[in-house]
């Protein structure tokens, strides 16, 4: 991994992830969002260009049409998100 890209793992007492949380997170490669997540923010990654993996929770109830919005990855083809 690039010394500029990173990774986020979320804290199981989160549990809504705001608007645009990582919004414009260039380097943003990885996230594990934990279980005891009930919601996620409208934009939340878009615009992170090199995220590919994204792992979401059981406990999730629904994904904003625009969770992902702007990213340059085919989502059916590089990013992977595991539920």
């Amino acid at each position: 991994m690039n010394k500029n890209q990173f990774n986020m793992l979320t804290p199981s007492t989160v549990e809504k992830i705001g608007e645009n949380a990582f919004y414009f997170c260039e380097n943003l490669k990885e996230v594990v969002i934990k279980d005891g997540v009930k919601s996620l923010g409208v934009g939340m990654f878009s615009s992170c260009d090199l995220l590919e993996n994204v792992s979401l929770p059981s406990t999730l109830t629904s994904i904003p049409d625009s969770c992902f919005l702007l990213l340059k990855v085919d989502l059916k083809g590089k990013l992977k998100a595991y539920f």
